[in-house]
């Protein structure tokens, strides 16, 4: 262990400095981190306790900030946006989508577990930060807002890798150092072998031109800042899965397996009911499978999504927690659900490790007051100030205070 105490202040002026240095400043410039935040330190406390090595020898309060885990607009609430109606077989998963549908929805997409290990084949749901029309063989490609893409950057663009729109694109964004000016276009190489209207963009886990030669293999939801790899809040949005019977049907156990947004592996059992829309708790980011349990071939059972969305650090007060939805601010704590407890192990039937917001009535408790079914349009925010407590006491042996229990 090691402290630096000097009188400051210090000032880090990244591509401030000039002389000669690019406007854009380099690869490094920043932004900066420190572990476990930030502190602003008590004036009344002079001369600071600066010497020896006991703990909480100088006073201060914790910089508080919020941090925004979710800016996007979700797609349309839907009974089949994850597979279509089909019979159930007891052991054998439900097939599901295949083909990018177009617009930010569900994606085939490929992920590195948590876990470590190969890549992993997955669905991914609310997939990717902006939309693009790509045309098989060009190299150029059709987007809302050229700026927020910069040269070097690597994305992955859903059903541009085959012709089929059943795999995904990993390619590069073209350019000089720098965001790119505004406009409607982005050059990638490779270029795209589908051709799609409004193909979900989602990044890559590799960050602009460094190391030379390195190639990204994965979707990862976050953009490269310096040293750093900054969460990015519009591709982070996580959401609830719903299973769906017709008329008649015996119905049963489904068994989902998927991943949350930190690539943790997750489960979750919903149990599926006759002429009914049963809704998950939990906020999945990426589905691998939906396995009945039971079988009913005469019978048709889907896999939908529900509005119900995850937070992505552990929210246990309403108070530190500020959510916008359709152009409003959230007052009141109806439609909120904490994380699950600590100290309590999460299982296939429990609430999300980390807590979630309903904001229609598609899920399985309260909505907001005055919340409305996504229908494509709606934007939702979501902000999460972390606790003093939880913060402090975040660290690589001690994850539940930040991120809640390990995921079942």
């Amino acid at each position: 262990m090691s402290e630096t105490f000097f009188e400051g202040p210090a000032i880090a002026l990244g591509a401030l400095m000039g002389g000669g240095q690019s406007k854009f400043g380099t690869p490094w410039s920043g932004p900066g981190a420190e572990y476990q935040g930030a502190c602003v330190l008590d004036p009344s406390q002079f001369p600071a306790n600066k010497d020896g090595m006991a703990s909480g020898r100088i006073k201060a309060w914790m910089n508080h900030s919020y941090f925004v885990m979710c800016d996007a607009i979700p797609q349309a609430t839907a009974t089949t946006a994850l597979s279509t109606a089909q019979a159930a077989t007891n052991g054998t998963p439900l097939t599901l989508i295949s083909v990018t549908p177009g617009s930010s929805g569900a994606n085939v997409c490929s992920i590195i577990p948590a876990a470590g290990g190969a890549a992993v084949s997955v669905t991914t749901i609310d997939a990717g930060f902006q939309t693009g029309t790509i045309t098989a063989g060009s190299g150029s490609v059709a987007v809302s807002d050229a700026t927020q893409f910069y040269g070097g950057q690597w994305i992955v663009i859903g059903g541009g890798g085959n012709a089929a729109k059943t795999l995904p694109l990993i390619t590069q964004v073209q350019g000089g150092i720098g965001p790119l000016p505004p406009g409607t276009t982005i050059t990638i190489s490779p270029v795209s072998l589908g051709t799609l209207t409004n193909a979900p963009i989602a990044s890559a886990n590799l960050y602009g031109l460094f190391p030379s030669g390195a190639t990204p293999n994965a979707h990862q939801p976050y953009v490269g800042g310096g040293a750093l790899a900054v969460f990015n809040p519009l591709e982070t949005l996580a959401r609830g899965i719903s299973i769906t019977a017709n008329a008649g049907a015996t119905g049963g156990v489904v068994i989902l397996t998927g991943y949350d947004v930190y690539n943790n592996l997750m489960h979750e059992n919903i149990t599926s009911a006759a002429a009914t829309t049963v809704h998950g708790k939990k906020a999945f980011k990426h589905l691998v499978s939906a396995v009945p349990q039971f079988t009913d071939a005469g019978h048709t059972y889907s896999v939908g999504i529900n509005d119900v969305f995850g937070f992505h650090t552990r929210s246990d007060k309403w108070e530190y927690t500020n959510i916008f939805y359709n152009g409003a601010f959230v007052t009141t704590s109806t439609g909120w659900l904490a994380g699950l407890a600590a100290g309590t192990a999460s299982t296939a039937t429990t609430a999300d490790v980390r807590g979630t917001v309903q904001v229609s009535t598609n899920g399985g408790g309260s909505q907001i007051t005055g919340g409305t079914p996504t229908t494509g349009t709606q934007r939702l925010t979501l902000f999460q100030t972390v606790p003093v407590y939880n913060m402090l006491n975040a660290s690589p042996g001690n994850l539940v205070s930040l991120f809640g229990n390990a995921q079942f």
